[in-house]
């Protein structure tokens, strides 16, 4: 299953915001005291993306199996096949059709449907990565990402807010107590959880900071007072957020619920409806049929206010699931509803 994002109270997010801004997130471990962890930006991921690369190399060199070299054996051992990497595959490439299907709805309903069955197919694509993943055991790009883990803390936390003092001399850090250091870990996972796409979403839905974005001309070394390059990943992803929410209000043809604008991802689906209902008018006033003599099967009034419908509007050329599912015995099966939302028609 999906780990879902942790989600931040919404009186916390300014705070959030603000720790975006500058840079760094401040932070207190017991033994360790205060220390600033610096946000990523192109820079200091380079470092990270070469010391991998030296440590990958590092223990190949040293007789560690590569998941290639790993997979090749599982198959010939029958313990993990090229058919259940296939399977795995599979799995994957049907999320991704189940994901173009639901932008492709704009009711509801099949909104809804779609969403729970990416639910469901994501779990059981979880659940296969998993055991692939034990039976993998400890590879060289396990090792890899382990020691990475270590430097990326190493090189992240820093004594000062200048962020110009590493916390740790390189030989201090590599003879470091194993205890301590856990308490270490624990104190900069919990500072740095929230800072995920679905708060930084939020984020740039906020009234504190449209206030200023709007200011700025779309412009993020206007916003951020620094070159572009110099941009850390958070300040890139919020600008970039920022832009595409400005952009998609704008082709609202309805207010969204106010609670959407707390649930990012239900806003997106609010406005693609829209669109994709758009599409459909499009599509039906093409094939000679008025828009004053449209309806939607099976729309509520939500639906048709996103629409910019009312109500006692008639029809639009929509395919009717029902009629569909009797043709077919009455049910569907997800081939069945891709194919419908891929194509207008089974």
């Amino acid at each position: 299953m999906k780990k879902p994002e942790n989600k931040l109270d919404k009186l916390k997010l300014k705070p959030l915001y603000t720790n975006v801004l500058k840079g760094y997130t401040p932070c207190e471990a017991e033994d360790f005291g205060k220390f600033y962890i610096k946000h990523l930006n192109m820079d200091s991921s380079t470092d990270i993306d070469e010391a991998h690369q030296l440590h990958f190399e590092r223990a190949k060199n040293e007789g560690l199996p590569t998941e290639k070299d790993q997979l090749e054996y599982l198959n010939k051992e029958e313990l993990w096949t090229r058919e259940q990497e296939g399977d795995l595959e599979s799995k994957r490439e049907m999320l991704k059709r189940l994901e173009l299907s639901k932008n492709k709805v704009f009711l509801q309903t099949q909104i809804d449907y779609f969403s729970k069955e990416i639910e469901k197919g994501r779990e059981e694509l979880a659940q296969l990565v998993e055991k692939k993943s034990e039976l993998l055991g400890f590879t060289a790009e396990a090792y890899a990402n382990k020691k990475i883990n270590e430097f990326y803390i190493y090189t992240t936390v820093h004594k000062d807010p200048s962020l110009k003092e590493p916390f740790f001399e390189k030989e201090e850090f590599d003879y470091i107590n194993f205890e301590n250091f856990q308490k270490l870990i624990a104190a900069y996972n919990e500072n740095t959880k929230y800072f995920n796409s679905l708060n930084i979403k939020r984020v740039a839905l906020s009234t504190f900071f449209l206030n200023y974005f709007y200011l700025c001309d779309d412009n993020p070394q206007v916003f951020f007072g620094v070159p572009v390059v110099d941009l850390t990943y958070h300040q890139v992803e919020l600008f970039g957020y920022a832009r595409h929410f400005k952009h998609m209000m704008t082709e609202l043809k309805s207010k969204p619920p106010e609670e959407y604008y707390d649930d990012p991802d239900k806003l997106i689906e609010y406005v693609e409806a829209g669109k994709n209902a758009d599409k459909m008018i499009e599509r039906s006033q093409k094939n000679e049929k008025e828009h004053s003599a449209m309806s939607v099967v099976g729309a509520t009034k939500q639906d048709l206010e996103r629409m910019g419908l009312s109500a006692g509007n008639h029809e639009i050329g929509d395919v009717n699931l029902s009629k569909v599912a009797a043709q077919k015995e009455g049910s569907l099966d997800m081939e069945d509803m891709i194919k419908i939302h891929e194509k207008g028609h089974l």
